[in-house]
């Protein structure tokens, strides 16, 4: 069929993919003309993100596994085929001058996900492993009920305490944090 500019400002005779290749790309697109309904794009779609920021001083000193304050988030998932990429920013330090280890475990709900034996560990003064951002995918959960994620901190061997602090809000804030990031399967 002929393709035909008619007077009124419509245009017959095309048909679905009768433009040539590279004639529409994403710069002729107008904003937002790409709804998610409309997405070829399957699997890897962030579908929702829970943000917690550590409001609070955290300082322990125990071989006693303890909750890090504030390194707490729940979430549902609005698909039970979904995953979640779990994600804490945190900056630990330890006081004394001992050799000191602690733990640091992720939790959802009762379930360890994931455990460093040596998430801090110091031998006299020289810190060997300082471990600052806790990143993995959760991909065991098959439901749309809320789950609550946390980290916990033990002291494994040693004296020294161990802590992450919060500094004051502005430009040069401390950020610990937790991030649960619901991404489609």
């Amino acid at each position: 069929m002929a393709i035909t500019i008619n007077g009124n400002g419509t245009i017959t005779g095309l048909s679905v993919g009768g433009l040539p290749d590279g004639t529409v790309d994403t710069d002729t697109l107008a904003t937002n003309a790409v709804t998610p309904a409309k997405s070829t794009i399957s699997g890897g779609k962030v579908k929702q993100i829970v943000y917690a920021e550590m409001t609070n001083n955290f300082g322990m000193n125990s071989t006693n596994e303890t909750d890090v304050g504030g390194m707490t988030a729940a979430i549902s998932l609005t698909d039970a085929s979904n995953d979640v990429m779990v994600e804490l920013t945190f900056a630990p330090y330890t006081g004394g001058s001992g050799a000191v280890s602690y733990i640091f475990r992720v939790y959802r709900d009762s379930t360890e996900l994931y455990r460093n034996g040596t998430g801090f560990y110091r031998t006299a003064d020289d810190a060997k492993a300082t471990l600052s951002v806790i990143r993995f995918k959760d991909t065991g959960i098959s439901d749309t009920n809320s789950h609550t994620y946390k980290m916990t901190a033990a002291r494994d061997s040693g004296d020294d305490g161990f802590g992450i602090n919060v500094a004051a809000s502005g430009t040069y804030a401390i950020r610990n944090c937790i991030t649960l990031t619901e991404i489609s399967a």
